[in-house]
């Protein structure tokens, strides 16, 4: 005997539901889905971990490369040039704190200077291009060359025959050029890492 919906819909044997109105036609027990687990207090009251300090940190990298950019217009200066080291020192320093104003993260020593190897990155690269702008220029103009302009530093004076033999070869002009920017990639990496470190340990206590 064919069974019909209260809609007046004929139904296929077995059917659960009507074909035309969607009605049940059994009564049957659904499992009803499991409530929530609520999360235990201390969890729900556990704060984010803090950013990691690289290169995917924007608001660090915003932060060393002003302190960077800072230290090399510092640098630009005849006079001011001389305290580069200082400078550099101070840029590290400069990052952990703007990076702190803006965060409002708490840094240990090992993250100031994380701060402070991005600051001396940044640093490096903006000098080693004005450097080498500044090199070239002086290559192409015969600054290397001329004994006159050369025995006028004291540093040169002694060894004035070497360096314009040297100067005069574009192999030893690089290599010139390639240790130069060994040594400044040094000083201006390991100055911004100590000024981070610093700054994140005096900036911590205040």
């Amino acid at each position: 005997m064919a069974e019909f919906c209260t809609c007046g819909a004929e139904l296929p044997p077995d059917a659960r539901f009507c074909h035309r109105c969607g009605k049940p036609q059994r009564e049957e027990d659904f499992a009803e889905p499991a409530p929530p687990r609520a999360l235990p207090e201390a969890e729900r009251r556990a704060p984010k971990p803090p950013p990691a300090i690289d290169f995917r940190n924007r608001l660090a990298l915003r932060a060393a490369f002003l302190a960077a950019l800072l230290a090399n217009l510092l640098t630009l200066f005849p006079y001011l040039f001389l305290a580069a080291p200082l400078w550099l020192v101070g840029a590290g320093f400069l990052a952990v704190y703007v990076y702190l104003r803006r965060s409002g993260q708490a840094l240990s020593v090992a993250s100031g200077a994380r701060v402070g190897w991005l600051t001396g990155v940044f640093s490096f690269a903006i000098f080693t291009v004005l450097f080498t702008i500044n090199f070239l220029a002086a290559a192409r103009s015969g600054l290397f060359t001329d004994r006159q302009r050369l025995s006028q530093v004291p540093l040169l004076r002694d060894n004035l025959d070497q360096v314009v033999e040297l100067m005069q070869s574009p192999v030893g002009m690089a290599i010139n050029l390639v240790f130069s920017l060994v040594f400044l990639f040094l000083l201006f990496a390991l100055l911004p890492v100590a000024g981070g470190a610093l700054g994140a340990k005096l900036l911590r206590k205040n």
